[in-house]
């Protein structure tokens, strides 16, 4: 798997200022698509471009995508062969023309005045990178109640270190500038938590935040909705092994991108010892959860990125290595799991 490294957009492409360009992936989503693409082309703020990248589709979503771009001059489609979400968001990173990017996945949806709101919020706020609002997580075909989930109705003026616990908004909330996404280079090819290690690439170049407190989109749960093609990559995400192991290499990235971030100077929101222990702590967990899968590898990398992000060895390190030591990997992980320890 590829490492990220630092690449602008295409030189053939002139930037359109003002402009918003929609990225979005797909595979094997011809209904939800429509929604998404519908909700971009609702929104009040003009002018916008959609950026849709088939990755690899086996049904019929192909062709629903050819009658959208017919439909509408603001729909471009490009193709590629199924190598993941990261992969097909950077094929369209490349081809965009606005001064500002959204990236939406093809199950949720925005809401009509996201544009103009985070528009106006980075063109008055010069130094944020981002701008968010509050996203809803509802059932799929169920009606928002108006509550905000995550830390999305939190107003916080830098994504470290609140990022370095969890992603704790969706790849609809924010909007991001142009400028600061070549900086930050191409996409992972990670399947997982590569919208997270992308998101802490971003934290590491030290821009700041600008939140609008108003609900800018929606992220639609749909577990078992038509076809199993349906289910988000994340799920199972704790067993299955090849998910785990794209997981520990973002987690590997995303803890660089943080020691990234402590070499900038006086940064007005730095990261704390109470930071690194909570990084700490679900890296951990992340390293017995690859020990159980038998992904010995991984498990022995996220137990040294564990250490490390406190400075030393907890007693849980110590009795989880010496049961290592005398049972592998596996085994002291399933032990470790038996005991609760």
């Amino acid at each position: 798997m590829a490492k990220p490294n630092s690449g602008g957009l295409s030189s053939s492409l002139l930037v359109q200022a003002d402009m918003v360009s929609t990225v979005i992936p797909v595979f094997n989503r011809p209904d939800m698509i429509r929604d998404a693409v519908q909700s971009v082309l609702a929104q009040t703020h003009r002018p916008i471009e959609i950026i849709i990248v088939d990755d690899g589709s086996t049904d019929n979503t192909p062709t629903v995508l050819k009658q959208l771009s017919e439909q509408h001059e603001e729909v471009r489609v490009f193709t590629q062969k199924n190598a993941g979400p990261g992969v097909a968001r950077e094929h369209g990173r490349l081809n965009v023309r606005g001064e500002f990017i959204q990236y939406l996945d093809s199950d949720d949806v925005l809401l009509p005045v996201k544009f103009a709101q985070q528009v106006a919020a980075l063109k008055s706020q010069p130094q944020a990178s981002a701008a968010y609002g509050k996203t809803e997580v509802i059932e799929f075909d169920a009606k928002p109640i108006g509550v905000a989930h995550r830390e999305t109705g939190v107003a916080h003026t830098a994504l470290f270190p609140s990022f370095l616990y969890y992603r704790w908004w969706f790849t609809s909330t924010p909007l991001y500038r142009r400028s600061v996404l070549e900086k930050a280079g191409p996409w992972s090819d990670a399947m997982n938590e590569e919208d997270w290690e992308y998101d802490c690439r971003i934290a590491s170049l030290g821009g700041g935040l600008a939140f609008v407190d108003e609900f800018v989109s929606l992220h639609r749960v749909h577990k078992g909705h038509a076809s199993n093609d349906d289910a988000h990559l994340s799920a199972d995400g704790t067993r299955d092994a090849n998910k785990l192991a794209h997981r520990a290499m973002s987690r590997a990235r995303i803890f660089q991108h943080a020691k990234d971030y402590m070499k900038l100077n006086d940064r007005p929101s730095s990261i704390e010892q109470d930071d690194w222990a909570q990084f700490s702590k679900y890296t951990f967990l992340l390293a017995r959860q690859c020990a159980k899968a038998g992904l010995s590898s991984e498990a022995r990398a996220m137990t040294t990125i564990s250490i490390e992000a406190v400075g030393k060895k907890t007693p849980q390190h110590w009795l989880f290595l010496k049961l290592v030591t005398l049972l592998g990997w596996q085994r002291a992980a399933r032990v470790v799991e038996a005991t609760g320890r």
